[in-house]
C-alpha cells in the first residue's frame, strides 16, 4: 500500500477536481463525487461489486423469518385495525403510518437488518396483507381509507432503501 498522499491529485473519473481520496482497493486517487461507501471503507466504481454485498443480500433462512414476521405482524395489525380503527377518524392515517413502521422493522429485525430488496417485497406485501384483513372488518372502502393502506405501504419498505 502507497503511503499517504501529502498533496492533492486529480481524481480519475473527474480530471477538473483535485483530491486527496483514495481507493481502499486499488488505490486510485476518487473525489466524493465518485467515492462510493461500503461496510469497509470507501471505494471507486470499477472495485465496487454489488452482488457480493452483504448489505443487499439475504440468506434463505433469513428471508424465512423476515416472511414469517410480516405476516405475523400483519395478521395482528390486520386485526387491530380492522376492529377499532373506525374510532379514529383523522388519526386513521397516523396509526396506518405507524403499522406500516411496526411491519417494517419487524420484517428488518427479523432478517438480521438486511437491506436486499426482496425484503422490500415482502414488508410492502405484509403491509397490503394488514389492510385487506382491516377492511374485512369494516368493508366500506374510500379514497382516504386507500390514501392510508399507501401510507402503510411507503413506511413499510421505507427501512429497505
Amino acid at each position: 500500500m502507497a503511503s499517504p498522499a501529502t498533496e492533492p491529485v486529480a481524481c480519475l473519473r473527474h480530471r477538473d477536481t483535485q483530491t486527496m481520496l483514495r481507493c481502499g482497493k486499488c488505490d486510485d486517487p476518487i473525489c466524493p463525487k465518485c467515492m462510493i461507501q461500503v461496510p469497509v471503507g470507501v471505494r471507486c466504481p470499477s472495485c465496487v461489486t454489488y452482488e457480493h454485498n452483504p448489505l443487499a443480500q439475504v440468506r434463505t433462512p433469513f428471508l424465512l423469518r423476515g416472511v414469517g414476521a410480516g405476516i405475523g405482524t400483519a395478521i395482528a395489525a390486520g386485526v387491530v385495525l380492522g376492529l377499532f380503527l373506525p374510532l379514529f377518524g383523522f388519526f386513521t392515517l397516523i396509526i396506518w403510518a405507524g403499522a406500516g413502521y411496526l411491519i417494517g422493522q419487524a420484517v428488518s429485525a427479523a432478517a438480521n437488518k438486511s437491506r436486499a430488496r426482496s425484503l422490500m417485497y415482502v414488508s410492502g406485501g405484509s403491509a397490503l396483507l394488514a389492510f385487506a384483513i382491516a377492511t374485512a372488518f369494516s368493508p366500506f372502502i374510500t379514497i382516504f381509507t386507500l390514501f392510508a393502506a399507501v401510507l402503510a405501504v411507503i413506511t413499510a419498505v421505507s427501512p429497505f432503501r
